[in-house]
């Protein structure tokens, strides 16, 4: 078996890993990237989830004012003109960017090369070794066969704690269930704007739902944000099972529910007659998971009160997202113009000395990552995790760590 050896190892390719891998190397640490598909981005790409949320200042005006650190803007600056997009706003006042998932995959791509991240993709972690709460290495898989990675620290991006739940640690078991959505793209579809679209696509499903063409749980049909160009469009529709253990199943419950509502588009409503599915996106968006156990947890208290700590390593700007079968999505919305911090302790593990989290693992109740899930806040815990683990090997005090975060970043 090949052995190799790495200072930090990041567990998962998405936003918050791709951001951890960054700040590390950038600190002069050798760092490997674990990802088990094919390509870089995580949900951001492969569920194609379209817009980047919680990045601007939390206020109801139509000016779109960063509030996060210096690094999720300097990434989101990029994306933009990469991706030739500009901020919106929703009727509700929510202000998020569009992006392309495929340019985010490549600009993911760039940022790890240019600081010498080796990246392992298609690539399982099987086993992680540790010996007196520290972790000493981990055992992977890929087509190539197995191997052994050394490491002194490591970061759980996963999205589902899969380093905790390898060492059999306590997680945070997810008891809100957040309904996943599935996103797909028609073509051909005949609209001035995405307005009209949207006040279209809402009066004809209400209504073929009270008419009983439509089941009561496919009323909740979305759609993305910024997505409509040459006469295409993608919709987000909410997949009718709470997500479970057999994502298999969900997957396949998923794709019948996007069939069953293009068939109804293009058959009942105008402005689709045309319409041809173009595109499902690879993935469900499952939105949260277990979460593993860290020295605090975020509560949703914290976020609604947005309450401050002296550790903060990031802003929350997001509202509690609740999407639920029973209902369309529940917003809980902070105190405009003000947003809660997001303590480096919410990323440190309380059991294990060299594991750090970030993104959807992050140690926070299931109402408070409903807020902090989103991409602005992940880009954030996701740098902050890599210079936590970097400083953790620099033998640093947290706090010492902590402080050059607050001065880089704010």
């Amino acid at each position: 078996m090949i052995n190799k050896s790495f200072d930090i190892v990041i567990v998962g390719g998405g936003t918050s890993g791709v951001s951890a891998a960054y700040a590390a190397a950038k600190d002069g640490m050798s760092v490997a990237l674990i990802e088990r598909q094919k390509s870089l981005g995580g949900l951001a790409v492969h569920a194609e989830v379209g817009t980047i949320c919680g990045i601007y200042k939390n206020s109801f005006d139509n000016h779109f004012e960063y509030n996060v650190g210096t690094y999720a803007r300097e990434f989101t600056n990029e994306l933009q003109h990469l991706s030739k997009a500009k901020p919106l706003r929703d009727n509700s006042g929510l202000k998020f960017l569009p992006y392309s998932p495929r340019v985010l995959a490549e600009h993911c791509e760039v940022l790890l090369a240019e600081q010498g991240v080796t990246v392992f993709l298609n690539t399982q972690l099987v086993q992680v070794a540790n010996e007196v709460n520290k972790i000493k290495a981990v055992h992977c898989e890929n087509k190539g066969g197995p191997f052994i990675i050394d490491c002194k620290a490591m970061v759980d991006t996963s999205g589902v704690s899969l380093v905790s739940k390898l060492l059999n640690l306590e997680v945070i078991n997810t008891v809100l269930n957040q309904s996943a959505s599935q996103i797909f793209t028609l073509s051909n579809v005949d609209f001035e704007n995405e307005s009209n679209l949207s006040l279209v696509l809402m009066t004809a499903i209400r209504k073929a739902v009270i008419n009983g063409e439509l089941k009561e749980n496919q009323n909740r049909l979305y759609l993305v944000p910024g997505s409509m160009t040459n006469g295409e469009v993608s919709l987000k529709v909410t997949v009718p099972k709470e997500v479970g253990d057999d994502r298999e199943e969900l997957r396949s419950i998923a794709l019948n529910a996007v069939h069953e509502i293009v068939d109804f588009l293009i058959t009942k409503v105008g402005g689709f007659t045309s319409a041809k599915l173009k595109s499902i996106a690879p993935h469900v968006g499952v939105r949260i998971d277990d979460r593993p156990v860290g020295k605090s947890i975020l509560t949703g208290d914290d976020v609604l009160n947005c309450s401050k700590t002296e550790d903060f390593i990031g802003y929350g700007n997001w509202p509690m997202e609740i999407w639920s079968q029973n209902r369309r999505v529940e917003l809980r919305h902070l105190q405009e113009n003000d947003h809660y911090g997001i303590s480096a302790k919410n990323l440190i593990s309380n059991q294990i000395e060299n594991l750090f989290f970030a993104g959807r693992c992050i140690s926070a109740t299931d109402e408070a990552i409903a807020s902090a899930r989103v991409i602005g806040t992940c880009l954030q815990t996701g740098y902050a995790s890599g210079k936590l683990a970097s400083g953790s090997i620099n033998v640093k005090k947290i706090q010492e760590t902590v402080r050059e975060i607050q001065k880089e970043q704010f």
